[in-house]
């Protein structure tokens, strides 16, 4: 078996952030988002910057330096989050097990996009011209 470690993050390590970058969306048709930070901690020895994103039922997430530059960081995640639910298909983002079971594809996917984990400047066209490149030499 897996072994599955949890942690728990107490309301006082989560620190609101200025709301003007990001407002949650109440409607149905459009993707909550909101960025928040997690103080040191159990999971953090110094304070990140956390962004997420809910696109058709899946969250993504990006955990962050603190002093990350949050415009970036919220191009790369919705970039990331939209070539992932395109590549994986819409209906199958819904179920981790079709995404497991291709984990290479998603690995270069991320690799691709944000290379050693370094946050980088990509506009959509950018992005789906080296994810098809990526995945040519792959095939």
């Amino acid at each position: 078996g897996r072994v599955v470690q949890e942690y728990q993050v107490s309301q006082s390590e989560i620190l609101p952030l200025d709301s003007k970058f990001w407002q949650r969306q109440a409607s149905s048709n459009t993707n909550n988002r909101g960025v928040f930070r997690l103080a040191s901690g159990k999971l953090f020895s110094e304070p990140k910057t956390v962004l997420w994103l809910q696109i058709k039922g899946a969250l993504f997430s990006l955990i962050c330096e603190e002093k990350v530059n949050i415009l970036l960081a919220k191009n790369q995640l919705e970039l990331v989050a939209k070539a992932i639910v395109e590549h994986f298909g819409s209906e199958t983002v819904f179920s981790a097990k079709s995404v497991n079971e291709r984990p290479e594809e998603l690995y270069m996917l991320l690799d691709r996009m944000i290379p050693n984990g370094h946050l980088q400047f990509l506009t959509e066209k950018d992005a789906k011209r080296e994810i098809a490149r990526e995945f040519k030499a792959y095939s």
